[in-house]
């Protein structure tokens, strides 16, 4: 289900209908979420994700669930954010779902630090590279405290801290990063992990 993202999208296009037809409003809305998610994020069909994002907020609204809405603030954050288009819009989107995080989650959860991810890569798709590294120490620090420091999510923090020093020409400490983030891997996933 997960790598083939056509597959997901054909069942998510099925639940949709079976669960509005039983009231699993909330069913529903988190099937629209993972919908827009797909379809513009990994199929890359950001302008239809973002037209069905109207269905997703009507979905949302029946359901007043604050956790749901900053995961799909997130997903559509990282629809525009993961096809370089409008970049302006992806940083207000990550600023929503920054904030809508903060409000649903904890500090201490871990879907907290997922606003600061998509924060910190739409800053550097917009080429703020200093605020986007600013985000995944952020980032980094939360997922340290909230999961340990060998948890693969510090892995993905110290890795994409990395790239955005190497395009800020900060080579030393960028291979630092990733050979951090490297060593988390192989601990947590072996070192032939694909």
């Amino acid at each position: 289900f997960l790598a083939d993202y056509s597959g997901a999208e054909r069942e998510l296009r099925e639940i949709i209908p079976l669960a509005a037809r039983v009231g699993e409003d909330r069913l529903v809305a988190v099937a629209w979420s993972n919908l827009v998610f797909v379809i513009g994020g990994r199929l890359g069909r950001s302008e239809e994700a973002l037209f069905l994002r109207l269905a997703l907020d009507q979905a949302l609204a029946r359901i007043q669930d604050p956790k749901l809405e900053a995961t799909a603030a997130a997903n559509v954050g990282w629809v525009l954010v993961l096809n370089a288009t409008k970049m302006d819009e992806a940083l207000k989107q990550a600023e929503v779902a920054r904030r809508l995080s903060e409000r649903a989650f904890s500090p201490d959860d871990g879907d907290w630090v997922q606003g600061l991810y998509l924060e910190a890569a739409a800053l550097g798709g917009a080429d703020r590279y200093e605020e986007s590294l600013a985000a995944y120490e952020r980032a980094l620090t939360l997922a340290i405290r909230v999961s340990g420091p060998q948890h693969p999510t510090v892995g993905v923090a110290r890795y994409n801290a990395g790239l955005v020093l190497l395009d800020l020409g900060r080579l030393r400490q960028a291979a630092e990063r990733f050979e951090r983030a490297l060593r988390i891997f192989e601990k947590a996933y072996g070192p032939t992990h694909g």
